[in-house]
């Protein structure tokens, strides 16, 4: 009689335990999950504005050299538009990927943005895009 309660109080401590492991294991790794998936967008969203930055660093430069009557030189467009090239591909690699981490809207301007510098590639200086967007 006394085993019987002694096993009894054991085998309900025991699955107990077991039962407040599971679930802590359980919350555990879901908190694991949202953390990493926040990473994973915070990763994303920051290769977008790194990608950004290379797009326009080179148009940038030109403009202000422009604004004070400067050329840049033929080894600087050079190097600017490796650059732009570089971001633009992380651009799109970043929309494919994206398409599970950004939000609907974010990948809707990023497309309409790609959109409208494609179809302004053909001036060379990137007024038409200026032209264009400006109200």
């Amino acid at each position: 009689m006394l085993g019987n309660a002694i096993l009894s109080s054991l085998v309900i401590a025991l699955v107990s335990a077991f039962a407040a492991a599971g679930l802590t294991t359980w919350f555990a790794l879901l908190r694991f999950r949202k953390e990493r998936w926040w990473d994973k967008k915070f990763e994303s969203y920051a290769a977008l504005i790194q990608a950004l930055h290379d797009m326009a660093i080179g148009f940038d430069e030109e403009v202000e050299a422009s604004a004070v009557g400067h050329v840049l030189s033929e080894n600087s467009i050079q190097e600017h538009g490796k650059q732009y090239n570089s971001g633009r591909d992380e651009l799109i690699r970043q929309l494919y990927i994206g398409e599970f981490l950004l939000h609907p809207s974010t990948i809707s301007a990023l497309r309409c943005l790609l959109r409208d510098l494609d179809s302004v590639s053909t001036v060379p200086d990137g007024t038409g895009y200026l032209t264009r967007s400006s109200p």
